[in-house]
């Protein structure tokens, strides 16, 4: 079926960033993701639709957040701190929304984005905020408009003063975060809103760029979102005979042949013998075409500045940032790419 993300991409599809609310599957489109939270202590606003349950201070920019169950004319079911706040951008404004679980980045080819049919899109969702549905392996996932989900009817200058302004204010019992949270729960949604209005170190608003955090065995890593050509599932592997340990196979990818590759002892994670990865990032570089195995896609963040020159002896990290209370490596992927342990002649 032909539609706006199959013009748009002329055949190429849409990356999309996949998370969970009330047991179902939905998505948005990654380039509306400024970055991924844990649900902080939010700062109740009185003069607000109901469906903007706060806002939070993130690194000195108020962005209102919106409870998605609200905003679809459904009660709220509470807030927990497993909750995940996905932050977009829109006019020039952020927004924020909470949702139960950030699952995965996928691209999506556009023959898998259908137009959701409007009779049906009204009967389980108001019909501006489903703008398609996705065929995901077997499932299907809603589409979320970011556009219609974060148009909203705000005086921006109440929201910038709300952080400074409403501690002192009695609230009404229906505007308090999180009434239900225990002691405890509350010191840490406390302890993440401090976090996230402190800007990291030579963090200056510029060269910024989006990094996907990936585990691999039991470490973390960063990626640069624009040198990833996709995120995929591993498929049916063909062995390749006479090559190193880490030459995993090829693999067919939509027609093209897919070197995996397996980099855990390139950049010193210990190999877990026995254990494989399910998914892998697809990263086309130098002519070559290469799939990286991976554990999982974490998160997603913005970082400024410039990435070069602070990994110290690691020769396969361009630089390394505060992320989570740790130290997160950020791959540089052309020297792990070219490194001579990857290079393999006798490749057929």
């Amino acid at each position: 079926m032909m539609n706006a993300y199959t013009d748009k991409s002329a055949g190429g599809g849409l990356s999309c960033l996949l998370f969970t609310l009330n047991g179902l599957d939905f998505a948005v489109d990654v380039a509306t993701v400024r970055e991924i939270v844990w649900l902080p202590k939010l700062t109740p606003v009185e003069e607000v639709p109901h469906y903007v349950v706060g806002v939070l201070n993130l690194r000195g920019v108020i962005a209102p957040v919106i409870d998605l169950n609200l905003r679809f004319g459904r009660v709220s079911t509470g807030y927990r701190v497993e909750h995940q706040v996905i932050v977009l951008e829109y006019a020039s404004h952020l927004v924020g929304i909470i949702v139960d679980d950030v699952s995965d980045v996928v691209d999506i080819p556009a023959a898998d984005i259908a137009d959701t049919p409007m009779a049906e899109q009204k009967k389980r969702h108001p019909s501006s905020y489903i703008c398609a549905e996705i065929k995901l392996a077997e499932r299907i996932v809603m589409l979320l408009s970011a556009t219609a989900v974060c148009a909203l009817e705000l005086d921006h200058d109440v929201i910038a003063d709300a952080d400074e302004g409403m501690a002192e204010v009695p609230l009404s019992p229906h505007r308090r975060f999180c009434p239900a949270a225990t002691d405890e729960e509350m010191e840490v949604f406390r302890g993440r809103a401090r976090e996230l209005m402190v800007s990291p170190a030579g963090e200056n608003g510029v060269n910024e760029k989006m990094v996907a955090v990936i585990s691999i065995g039991k470490e973390l890593f960063g990626i640069e979102l624009d040198l990833i050509r996709e995120f995929t599932e591993i498929g049916h592997v063909v062995p390749i005979p006479c090559v190193p340990r880490h030459i995993v196979g090829d693999m067919n990818l939509k027609g093209e042949i897919l070197t995996l590759v397996d980099i855990r002892g390139l950049i010193g994670v210990p190999d877990r013998s026995g254990v494989r990865a399910e998914k892998l990032i697809v990263v086309a570089m130098d002519g070559q075409i290469i799939g990286i195995l991976i554990d999982e896609v974490r998160d997603l963040i913005r970082i400024s500045g410039d990435l070069a020159g602070h990994a110290g002896n690691d020769n396969y990290l361009k630089c390394t940032i505060a992320y989570d209370s740790q130290m997160l490596g950020i791959l540089d992927l052309e020297q792990v790419i070219r490194a001579p342990e990857l290079v393999v002649d006798e490749m057929v």
